[in-house]
């Protein structure tokens, strides 16, 4: 059906709504690009949205309410992009090596046979790293480690150059770590722990699951030393993130995961921060078994949250197409994807940060999940700059499909990566993502918004 203009000039794309019967004589209508929710009457939506009457008195408030328009909708995202707080991110990957074989992990299938990193690679980097980082520096800037496992005891002099690197510009240091072999490190990071932001590690449910799930070449329990790194972190004030990797075989450990975090006093801890995501297959390589949808893990916190009641410093990450929605009706628990803006699907895609991950080869990309690929690099080092990878354009801009889609404007063409594969099996997921989030969790929040407030409808999330 083609736009209807309205006697006020705006313009009613219903094709581009979604819309859904739902109980108690009401259609659900949800607008991707405004981000809006309504509970229509029956009378009222047949008026409006299917006999299009232009002279409705709703006609116009829907129309205005649903009427972004292409350059509409790219005004919004420059605007959104001009206010955001632009960040640098240098980071290192020493080797590819890692001590742990775990069983989701996206660098399984062909990491490059690549060797440590030796002397001269590190200095051209950190050479890079001492330009960018004092361009334009901002308190966001930062220097960070990542891998395979960066604290593995071969690395330690990498690390150290590192650290001393932040101390010199006053940038702050971020690593990623299975923390199995950080004993190594301790009195490093003792000394550097006034320039470390934070260190970003996993616990995956209970001791056997994640001694399971992330089984160690070197010890065989990866769980109790990484617990006991996790509080010597702490008790020297380093800042830990400590998330848990959700597949279909963990859910039901998300509990346990939370037991050990009261245990240990990490809950009220304002040193740590909990962080429950799922496991994904962006390259879909079948690497990662029963994987669950974001709105499936998101539905399980909901209701673990009505069990038992979520800490205050846990937060629900990588939600993508249902977020918008699931902040406007207060169920996003804390999620914060820093760089990613509105009408992005994630912070690599956004134009935004300036954010590269650099390996032993002198090998360049910008999403985490394509590290280690030497196909999806971004360049080599020898012809880096500063923006060297910074996505270009946007999906629901220029796919005449996307701006169409009723979903358009939360899925944002979906995952890059899985796209380039797919992009019918993106379209697929995120549609049936996006409608199980519907019948699971905005239909119930409806549901009890209508019944507590004695109306027939909600509206303006």
């Amino acid at each position: 059906m083609a736009p209807v203009p309205g006697t006020s000039g705006a313009v009613l794309d219903i094709d581009r709504l979604y819309i859904r019967r739902i109980d108690g004589g009401a259609y659900l209508v949800i607008d991707s690009i405004s981000n809006s929710l309504d509970v229509v009457p029956d009378d009222t939506f047949r008026d409006v949205f299917v006999d299009c009457n232009c002279d409705s008195k709703y006609y116009g408030y829907y129309a205005k309410r649903y009427g972004t328009t292409h350059e509409g909708l790219r005004r919004l995202i420059e605007e959104d992009l001009e206010e955001k707080v632009k960040t640098t991110s240098v980071i290192i990957c020493p080797s590819y090596r890692c001590n742990c074989c775990c069983c989701y992990c996206y660098q399984q299938s062909g990491a490059p046979v690549l060797g440590t990193m030796d002397e001269g690679m590190l200095e051209r980097i950190l050479g890079f790293a001492r330009e960018i980082l004092t361009d334009g520096v901002t308190e966001h800037n930062n220097l960070q480690l990542f891998g395979g496992e960066p604290f593995l005891p071969e690395n330690e002099w990498i690390v150290k150059a590192i650290l001393e690197t932040c101390r010199d510009l006053k940038v702050p240091f971020i690593a990623t770590s299975n923390l199995v072999q950080m004993d190594a490190f301790r009195r490093t990071l003792y000394v550097y722990r006034g320039y470390i932001a934070r260190i970003c590690t996993t616990i995956d449910g209970d001791r056997d699951t994640h001694n399971r799930n992330r089984p160690s070449k070197v010890d065989t329990d990866p769980f109790s030393t990484v617990v006991e790194n996790i509080d010597y972190l702490l008790g020297i004030g380093i800042r830990v993130n400590v998330a848990f990797n959700v597949d279909r075989m963990s859910m039901d450990r998300i509990s346990s995961f939370l037991d050990i975090a009261e245990t240990k006093g990490w809950t009220d801890n304002p040193l740590v921060s909990l962080e429950i995501g799922r496991v994904d297959d962006r390259l879909l390589e079948g690497c990662a078994d029963g994987i669950v949808s974001e709105s499936e893990l998101l539905e399980s916190i909901i209701a673990l949250d009505a069990e038992r009641g979520l800490p205050g410093n846990i937060r629900l990450a990588f939600l993508k197409a249902t977020e918008p929605l699931a902040q406007a009706i207060g169920l996003g628990f804390n999620q914060k994807e820093w760089g990613r803006s509105r009408y992005y699907y994630c912070w690599a895609s956004t134009p935004s940060d300036r954010i590269m991950y650099i390996d032993s080869g002198g090998n360049v990309f910008r999403c985490t999940y394509t590290v280690g690929r030497p196909e999806l690099r971004v360049c080599s080092l020898d012809v880096m700059r500063p923006d060297s990878g910074m996505p270009t354009g946007n999906v629901l801009l220029e796919d005449d499909e996307c701006w169409s889609c009723s979903i358009g404007g939360y899925c944002s063409g979906g995952c890059m990566n899985t796209r380039r594969i797919s992009k019918k099996r993106v379209c697929e997921e995120e549609r049936a993502n996006f409608d199980n989030f519907v019948d699971r969790v905005v239909i119930p929040w409806v549901r009890n918004k209508t019944e507590e407030r004695g109306v027939r409808s909600v509206s303006n999330v």
